[in-house]
């Protein structure tokens, strides 16, 4: 069974420029939200959108973001209902994130009636110019999709020192933080699917097809020889021998529908000597490399 959409790469974040006018707003929102005391709903009047607010205030204050569905919490409590690769993000835990964006895709998401597996990553890519930018890839289960599984949410302004960055096995610090006790909300803002600025990048996955790459991943993985970096990605040495040959091909063409700003190679230096699968990208992705092979430990 294929499936019906095409993979969206990952996408940048729109661009947030910053003006006196626009700085004064937002800080006028906070003060009002302070004045409101613990937990209150933030009234925005302000004619920007919300993701400009949200993300102002985690590049400006010291303040994370936590999406939900559930728009009546005061203090958020650790839990954990999924499972995750990172010891550290296996744990009761409050989340939360050090992005303006993420979090708001997790509060439209209709997480209740929601079946399936969901991929949603923020990764900081460089473009040609040197210019260092958040890109955000979201896939969610097709089925799911074609029933258009958003609603309106909450999300959650949460102070900063309560939490420690979770890294992501290989010492960098990806945009997930966490709590391992509870969190006072200092304040909250509804949001919309309306307000969510890249609802159009979000694709449907194949289940059976997700599988599928998963377990040839950890197949892969668990028989390299060696690993080398690059410049830009890995080098990862695998037995020889016809089979592994198909094997690797099969996974570079999954690869490629999943994650197309990639490139995964397998070059075979003689008849009789081993494989090599090449893994690489645009700089900075070898975070995003990384977190598709789940690359951990």
């Amino acid at each position: 069974m294929k499936s019906t959409y095409a993979p969206i790469p990952p996408r940048p974040a729109p661009t947030l420029a910053l003006d006196s006018q626009k700085i004064e707003s937002f800080e006028f929102l906070l003060l009002e939200a302070r004045r409101l005391g613990p937990a209150a709903f933030i009234d925005y009047t302000v004619p920007y959108p919300k993701h400009e607010f949200l993300r102002y205030i985690v590049e400006q204050k010291q303040i994370l973001l936590h999406g939900s569905n559930y728009p009546n919490v005061k203090i958020l409590l650790p839990m954990r209902f999924t499972t995750d690769a990172r010891a550290a993000m296996n744990s009761a835990s409050v989340f939360a994130a050090a992005d303006g964006i993420l979090p708001m895709f997790f509060a439209i998401l209709d997480r209740k009636n929601y079946e399936g597996t969901m991929s949603i990553g923020a990764y900081r890519l460089q473009d040609a110019s040197g210019l260092t930018t958040t890109h955000y890839f979201f896939s969610i289960n097709e089925k799911i999709l074609t029933l258009w599984p958003f609603r309106p949410g909450a999300v959650y302004l949460l102070p900063r020192n309560n939490f420690k960055p979770a890294a992501d096995g290989q010492g960098v610090v990806v945009e997930e933080w966490i709590s391992p006790e509870p969190v006072e909300v200092l304040a909250k803002l509804s949001v919309s699917p309306d307000d969510f600025p890249l609802l159009d990048s979000v694709w449907g996955h194949n289940e059976f097809e997700v599988a599928w790459l998963n377990e040839t991943i950890k197949i892969c993985l668990g028989a390299v020889e060696e690993r080398n970096e690059l410049q830009s990605g890995y080098c990862f040495r695998f037995p020889g021998g016809d089979e592994w040959e198909a094997r690797l091909a099969e996974l570079c063409c999954q690869q490629q529908k999943f994650c197309p700003i990639l490139d995964f190679n397998v070059i075979r230096g003689s008849p009789n000597g081993p494989l090599y699968l090449q893994a690489t990208g645009p700089n900075g992705a070898k975070q995003l490399i990384r977190s598709l092979l789940g690359m951990y430990g």
